[in-house]
Parts: C-alpha cells; structure tokens; sequence
C-alpha cells in the first residue's frame, strides 16, 4: 500500500474524476483503503494528507466484523458524536431584531460601494450587541 496508493488515486482522477461534468461530484471522492494490517502512524499521515484529487481515508488492522457503513458515517458525517446542548438559546424578540437591524443599517448606510468596515466599527458594533444582549 505504501507504494500503489498515489498510482491508485492517479488512476482514479484520470479515469473517473476527470471525467464528471459536476463541480460538487468531482470534489466529493473519497478513497478509503481498507488493510487487514496494521498501517504505521506515518504511511497513514502520509496518504490521508495528501490533497492531490480527492480526500483518502486509511484503515488498518481490520477485523472480520468491520462495517465500511458505519465507519464512513462516523469518519465522514460524524453520526457517533454525542451532540448536547450546552446553552440555553432564547429567541430574539421583534425589538431585539429592530435594533440590531437599525445598528447595522446606520453603519452601512455611512458606506458607499464596498461594505469594508474599520477595526473601530467592528469593536463598536461588538460592543453593543454585547450591552444589548438579554
């Protein structure tokens, strides 16, 4: 595996991706090698860092009872993260909305052609939503 994952990745990127017409289909390959030996620490750096046409993806060690689905959705979609909520989040009321949008319009109204704004009236505005937070 060392040395046939960049042919194998070449071969892909010449003969598959290269041909997909979608932007988002080209950009979205994944290359998952899947070895029953254990992989050393640098030869998984190397390939999985690699940016070369599509993102790879190196398991090793793998046992008879290894799911490909369950590890794509874990690696890729994160579906074993156990996501709780931290802080409670109320919704901002109509005034609250007003203000902010008030505040915001002041700013950019002051503007003409390019919305760059200087460090001074990122920290005010800063400022104010965190006075005029609930």
């Amino acid at each position: 595996m060392a040395i046939l994952w960049g042919q194998i990745a070449s071969i892909i990127a010449y003969e598959f991706q290269a041909k997909l017409d979608n932007k988002l289909e080209a950009w979205n390959i994944y290359l998952v090698f899947i070895v029953s030996d254990p992989v050393s620490k640098s030869i998984k750096y190397q390939i999985e860092n690699d940016k070369f046409s599509m993102r790879k993806l190196v398991v090793g060690d793998v046992r008879a009872d290894f799911s490909i689905e369950d590890f794509l959705n874990n690696e890729l979609l994160g579906a074993d993260l156990n996501i709780k909520e931290v802080l409670q989040h109320e919704a901002l009321k109509d005034a609250d909305v007003s203000a902010l949008y008030s505040k915001v319009t002041s700013l950019t109204a002051k503007k003409r052609g390019a919305l760059t704004f200087t460090a001074e009236e990122v920290a005010d505005l800063a400022n104010w939503v965190a006075e005029n937070e609930n």
